[in-house]
Parts: structure tokens; C-alpha cells; sequence
């Protein structure tokens, strides 16, 4: 038994201190703020960017369905293509008549439909908050 006591005390003095400190790095924090640099590149000068729309994907439809409100947001932001239809179709705001926040009906921009007072958000709120120099290139393109 001496031997065996040797030789893990042997193995100890190698490769204890290697595994002490593989051990004891799993609880360590290594982040540091100061070791990164900001790279100067807007979330909105990113096309393969997207942000997160909540949608119920379901292999019946052809598209997710949308389950917020897409009026103040820009559409590149909405990770897939729509066809002619607009995403419009795809949304379920449209669906639910008379929801808090409801600006418009379907495909008008008019606020026809009559608002539920006090009743609670049934979508999500999304936002989206460009730059400043990005509205103004978004107005430059528009009238053209």
C-alpha cells in the first residue's frame, strides 16, 4: 500500500496543479469590460441583422404568423421575405378586433376600430430605434 500512496502522491506533485486550476477556472470570472473595443457599427448598418419579431411558425402556413404590431418598425428588421400579400396578411393584430393599441384594421391605415378601454395587451410591443442619421436616409429615399 506504501507504493500505491507513493505513486498517487506522484501523480499529485505532476498534475495537481493543472487540475486545480482547470477546477477552480470554472468558477472565476474572466470577463473584462476594458478588453473589448467598440467597433463603431450601428445594429441598423447590419442587413444579416435582425431583430426579434414574437411569430408563431406553424408548417400550414406559408409564412410565420406575426403576433405584434408592425407599424414602428422597419420591415428588414422581420427575418423573411414577404410575397405581394404584405405582412399585413400574415398578422394577427387583424384578427382580434377592439385590442388596446390598435391603431388601424388590415391593409387601412384609418383608426377604424373601437379601442377597449383599460383592457390589457393582448401582442407584443415592439420598437425599434435607429439612428438618427438613418431616419434621414429613410426620408431621403422615400419621395423618390
Amino acid at each position: 500500500w506504501t507504493s500505491v500512496a507513493f505513486l498517487i502522491g506522484l501523480l499529485w506533485l505532476m498534475f495537481g496543479n493543472y487540475i486545480m486550476e482547470k477546477v477552480f477556472a470554472q468558477f472565476k470570472n474572466t470577463y473584462d469590460p476594458f478588453a473589448t473595443k467598440d467597433q463603431y457599427i450601428d445594429f441598423s448598418c447590419v442587413p444579416e441583422i435582425f431583430g426579434y419579431v414574437p411569430q408563431y411558425v406553424h408548417k400550414q402556413f406559408q409564412y410565420p404568423l406575426l403576433a405584434c404590431d408592425t407599424d414602428g418598425i422597419d420591415t428588414n428588421l422581420i427575418p423573411w421575405e414577404c410575397d405581394s400579400s404584405g405582412f399585413d396578411y400574415w398578422n394577427l393584430i387583424y384578427d382580434v378586433d377592439g385590442w388596446q393599441g390598435q391603431k388601424r384594421t388590415r391593409s387601412h391605415r384609418t383608426s377604424t376600430a373601437d379601442t377597449i378601454p383599460n383592457a390589457t395587451p393582448v401582442f407584443s410591443l415592439i420598437k425599434h430605434y435607429p439612428p438618427a442619421w438613418y431616419n434621414e436616409e429613410d426620408k431621403g429615399t422615400e419621395g423618390s
